[in-house]
């Protein structure tokens, strides 16, 4: 095997390698972006709604001691 061999053979290997981390790059994005799809569906669906109903029962709390009373 000569010099230009032992080259193309390192240049394929890391060639290969490149190919292969590229594929799992892309596939851990995939995954990312699927958990970050899912974060906010549950920040909307269940987080906000908790936190409107935290935040008017705050509002009902300070405006019955204080002697006034809001309809939300």
């Amino acid at each position: 095997m000569d010099d230009r061999g032992a080259d193309f053979h390192k240049v394929d290997a890391t060639r290969t390698l490149i190919r292969s981390l590229s594929t799992k790059i892309r596939m851990a994005i995939q995954v990312v972006d699927k958990i970050s799809v899912t974060i906010n569906k549950i920040r909307d669906e269940e987080l906000w709604p908790l936190l409107k109903e935290l935040i008017q029962g705050y509002v009902m709390l300070k405006t019955y001691r204080s002697g006034y009373l809001f309809k939300f």
